[in-house]
C-alpha cells in the first residue's frame, strides 16, 4: 500500500525541535514503510523555500495550505503550543488524522474541545507523549504488571527540567509565562506523570507547592546558552556529567525578566490502591541527579535512570532487585534498529508506526486527544492545589 503522507508543521530547516526529533524518525534511515514525510510548514516564505530544498517535499509558509494538500494523510502540528489549538482545529475540520506535541493546548478548555472535535470528526489523533514508545519504560510497566516488586508501597521520582534555570534564549522566553500554559509542570511534569501513571497506574488525589524560586532569568544568546546549560553535552555524553557553567554568566547578562512560571515542581499523590507518590522537579540542569524514578514494593525494587528530567528525550537505564538480591542490579531491555537514531527520534518513528497501524486497521491503541485531555485535568488539579495548599482530586 502507498505510505501515509506525513505534513509536518513546524518544519525550521534550521533549528527547533523538529529538526532534531520528527524529521529524522521521517526521513530516509528512519522513516517505517507505511509512513514518509510529503510536506514541511514553516511561519516564513524563506524558509518554506529552504526546507523545500533541505527536504524535498513541497513548503508551505501557511499551515492552511499544507493542511489543503491532498497528499497529507497525517498532519503533525510542531509549534509553540499556544497555536496548537487553531492549527489543530483546522486539520481536524480538513478530516486529517492529527499528531499533536504534549501539551496538547494552552487550556483545559481547548484540549478538551480538540478531544471533542477528533471525536466528532472520527479522525485518528495522536498526543506526542514520546515516551509511550521508550523500550525502558514498556520495561518497567511489563515488570510492574507481572508482579517484579509485588504490592507498589511507594513510588518517588526526582527530575531536573532542564529548560526553566536561570537562562533561556529569546525565541524559548515564552515558556517562563505562565499564561502561556507551557511550564516546568505542564512540559516536564506532564512527560514524567504520564510515564508514572503509564507503569504504576492512575493518580487520584494530588497536594503541590509550585513556587519561582528564581526573582529574574536571563536572555541569552544561543552560544553563551549552551555555555551555561550544557544539556546538549550531558544527553550526549551522559557518563561524562558535565556541569553547568558559572552563574556569573547570568548575573552579567544585559537582558532579563522576571518570570511568572514555576521553577520547582513539588507534588504529593495517592495513586490508585494507596501507594504514596512524591514528585521534585527542579528547574535547570543540576549537577546531580538527572531522572529517578524509584518503585518500591512488598516484594521487590526497580529504578529507571536518565541524564535528564526529560523522560522522553534521553537514554534511560533500568535496574532492580527483588527476593534476596540486596543491590539493584542491570535489568535489560528489548533492542530496537531504530534507537541507532537516539532516543527522541527512535520514539518518535516507532510512535508514527503504532499511528500508522491504527489508521490502516481502524484501531486505537496510540495515546489519543482524550488521553491528552485527561492528562490536562490533572495538570489543573495540581495547579489548583498548588494555589489553595489544599488536598485535590485529580479526575
Amino acid at each position: 500500500m502507498k505510505p501515509l503522507g506525513v505534513g509536518l508543521i513546524g518544519a525550521n530547516p534550521d533549528r527547533g525541535w523538529a529538526i532534531s526529533s520528527h524529521l529524522p524518525a521521517l526521513l530516509d534511515g528512519g522513516a517505517d514503510a507505511d509512513v514518509r514525510l510529503v510536506a514541511a510548514g514553516t511561519s516564513r516564505p524563506e524558509t518554506a523555500k529552504r526546507a523545500e530544498e533541505k527536504f524535498g517535499v513541497p513548503g508551505y509558509a501557511d499551515y492552511r495550505d499544507l493542511i489543503r494538500d491532498p497528499a497529507v494523510d497525517i498532519v503533525t502540528v510542531s509549534v509553540k503550543l499556544p497555536l496548537h489549538h487553531q492549527i489543530v482545529s483546522a486539520a481536524l475540520d480538513a478530516g486529517k488524522h492529527v499528531y499533536c506535541e504534549w501539551p496538547l493546548a494552552r487550556t483545559l478548555d481547548e484540549a478538551e474541545d480538540l478531544a471533542a472535535r477528533a471525536k466528532a470528526a472520527g479522525s485518528h489523533s495522536m498526543i506526542g507523549l514520546q515516551s509511550r514508545a521508550s523500550p525502558a519504560l514498556d520495561r518497567l510497566a511489563s515488570l510492574i504488571r507481572d508482579g517484579y516488586v509485588g504490592d507498589i508501597l511507594g513510588v518517588s521520582v526526582v527530575a531536573s527540567g532542564f529548560g526553566w534555570g536561570g537562562a533561556i534564549d529569546a525565541g524559548n522566553a515564552y515558556l517562563f509565562d505562565a499564561a502561556n500554559g507551557a511550564t516546568l509542570l505542564t512540559i516536564t511534569g506532564g512527560h514524567l506523570l504520564d510515564a508514572v501513571v503509564r507503569a504504576c497506574g492512575e493518580i487520584e488525589a494530588v497536594s503541590a507547592y509550585l513556587p519561582t524560586r528564581r526573582s529574574r532569568v536571563a536572555v541569552l544568546p544561543p552560544a553563551e546558552l549552551a555555555r551555561y546549560r550544557t544539556f546538549e553535552a550531558v544527553v550526549a555524553f551522559p557518563e561524562a556529567g558535565e556541569a553547568p557553567a558559572a552563574s556569573a554568566d547570568v548575573i552579567n547578562a544585559a537582558e532579563s525578566f522576571r518570570p511568572t512560571s514555576p521553577d520547582q515542581v513539588a507534588i504529593t499523590a495517592r495513586l490508585a490502591g494507596g501507594a504514596p507518590l512524591s514528585v521534585h522537579i527542579r528547574g535547570g540542569l543540576q549537577r546531580s541527579t538527572g531522572l529517578m524514578i524509584e518503585v518500591i514494593g512488598t516484594e521487590g525494587e526497580l529504578r529507571l535512570t536518565g541524564p535528564a528530567g526529560v523522560i522522553q528525550m534521553v537514554p534511560l537505564a533500568l535496574s532492580g532487585a527483588r527476593g534476596a538480591t540486596r543491590t539493584l542490579e542491570p535489568i535489560a531491555v528489548a533492542e530496537d534498529p531504530r534507537d541507532a537514531l537516539g532516543p527522541i527520534s527512535a520514539n518518535l518513528a516507532r510512535l508514527y508506526a503504532a499511528f500508522a497501524r491504527d489508521i490502516r486497521e481502524g484501531t486505537r491503541t496510540v495515546a489519543d486527544f482524550g488521553l491528552a485531555a485527561r492528562h490536562q485535568r490533572l495538570m489543573e488539579a495540581i495547579q489548583s492545589a498548588g494555589a489553595s495548599g489544599r488536598w485535590t482530586a485529580a479526575a
